[in-house]
Formats: structure tokens, C-alpha cells, sequence
């Protein structure tokens, strides 16, 4: 069940992110043409009404998705949004390993047009180490941190606005694994995640990166702002984890 559900996510972010918007049309003005014209003396009868009336209902619909702002903004809307599901997908022998291209700050800061991101809390630092992961048009800074007592945390950063259709980063939580809570007052949405799971990060077609799956048990702070998403994983609390976010200038 859940392979189908995923295949018709995927086919519904492609026809999302592929499909052209015109202007939306008079729809009142033609009803009420139709409306207005003679019904015919004859009426048809009700069994071969049926087949055509359930045509008829699919080609609206099929019109309104295309055409009517509010209903095509809905159906888009349904993937604007940091994508976390079960999967029957076993983490078991998948990397745990934080991989990428070791970067200076400054290289990684010109990579992303619009600039890195970095912690106030508990102290203005610049990263022990920067690695940056290239998926083509989804690129990825890690930043390495490191804590007064010593403890050590990666903060993920991608370069691109998540964007209707186009889901950036997603989190496979195994039926047994992991537990998510849902965290208020940072950002767009956001999430605590703790356990063992699978991260991976989406094309613009809304396919899986292949390179970008691994498996984490580490605590993990997820969340979205301006449709970016950004990502902490480390031995953080849920509580460091949210100060470390909220001190991001």
C-alpha cells in the first residue's frame, strides 16, 4: 500500500511541477450560458445519462485542476511542505555517515547566493568544518559545530526555496523507529525527531536523490522558513536544538 501511495505522491508532484497555469477563465459567465439555453424535449434515459454525467464530472474536474486558482494552489499546496511518512524501507545497512566536499566557509558562502546561516547560541562561533553536498540543482552546506563542553553538531542549510511541488528534503520514519513532535513558533513548521529513520532530499521532479539517502539515530531538529529548510543533528536537547535555530543570523 505504501509503495502505491508513494507512487501516486510522485506522480502528483511531477504533474504539479509540470503543469502551466493560465489565467483563470469566466467559469460563472459560461455556466450561466449554458444554463440559459432550452433543455431538450426529449431527456435521455437515466442509464446512459449515468456514463456520460461521471465523464462529464471527470473533464470539470480535470478543467478546474488546470484553471481555478484556489483549487490548483490546494492541490500544489499539498507538497509545500517538509515530507515526513512511514516507510516499510528497513535503515539497516544504510550509511550513517555525513558526506559532501570539504569547503572553506567562504567557498560554501559563495555557493549559496543568498548566504550561510550562522548560530548565535551560546556564543557567535564559525564552523569547525563546512562540506558541501551537490545534487545538481539541490546543493547542501554542512556546518560542524562544537559546544563549550565539548559536544559537536551538524547544521544542514540547502540553497534552494522548497517551492510548490517540489518537496526538498524528506524523513522515511520506520513503523517500529523513530518519534516525531511537532515544534511551535519556529519557522513555517517544524519538527523533533528522535530514533532511527531515513533522510533523503527530492529532485525538482520530486524524485528520490539516490545519493543523498542515509540513515540517522541522532537527535534532529527539522524545520522550514521562507520555504527553505534547514536541518541540526547532534546530541543536542530538544530544547539546545531550538535555541541554536531561533540564534540563526
Amino acid at each position: 500500500m505504501q509503495r502505491e501511495i508513494d507512487m501516486l505522491e510522485r506522480d502528483l508532484v511531477q504533474l504539479a511541477s509540470a503543469m502551466a497555469y493560465p489565467s483563470t477563465p469566466d467559469i460563472a459567465g459560461a455556466v450561466r450560458g449554458r444554463l440559459s439555453r432550452p433543455l431538450p424535449a426529449a431527456p435521455a434515459p437515466r442509464w446512459s445519462l449515468a456514463g456520460v454525467g461521471l465523464a462529464a464530472l471527470i473533464v470539470a474536474a480535470a478543467v478546474v485542476l488546470g484553471t481555478a486558482a484556489p483549487a490548483r494552489d490546494a492541490v500544489a499546496d499539498l507538497f509545500h511542505r517538509i515530507n515526513i511518512f512511514e516507510t516499510a524501507q528497513s535503515p539497516v545497512g544504510l550509511s550513517r555517515d555525513i558526506t559532501g566536499t570539504e569547503v572553506s566557509l567562504v567557498d560554501a558562502q559563495t555557493e549559496f547566493r543568498g548566504g550561510l546561516k550562522l548560530p548565535d547560541y551560546p556564543a557567535r562561533t564559525s564552523p569547525e568544518r563546512v562540506l558541501l553536498q551537490n545534487y545538481g540543482t539541490v546543493k547542501v552546506a554542512v556546518l560542524f559545530f562544537r559546544l563549550p563542553d565539548g559536544r559537536t553538531y551538524a547544521l544542514f542549510e540547502t540553497n534552494t526555496s522548497v517551492g510548490k511541488g517540489v518537496p526538498a528534503f524528506g524523513k522515511g520514519i520506520p513503523a517500529s523507529g523513530a518519534t516525531v513532535e511537532s515544534v511551535s513558533g519556529l519557522g513555517d513548521e517544524a519538527y523533533w525527531v528522535q530514533g532511527l529513520r531515513i533522510t533523503q532530499y527530492y529532485d525538482a521532479n520530486g524524485n528520490v536523490i539516490p545519493e543523498s539517502v542515509r540513515a540517522t539515530d541522532v537527535n534532529t531538529l527539522l524545520w522550514s522558513r521562507s520555504g527553505f529548510v534547514y536541518r541540526i543533528e547532534g546530541p543536542l536537547t530538544r530544547e539546545e536544538a531550538i535555541a541554536v535555530a531561533l540564534s540563526l543570523r
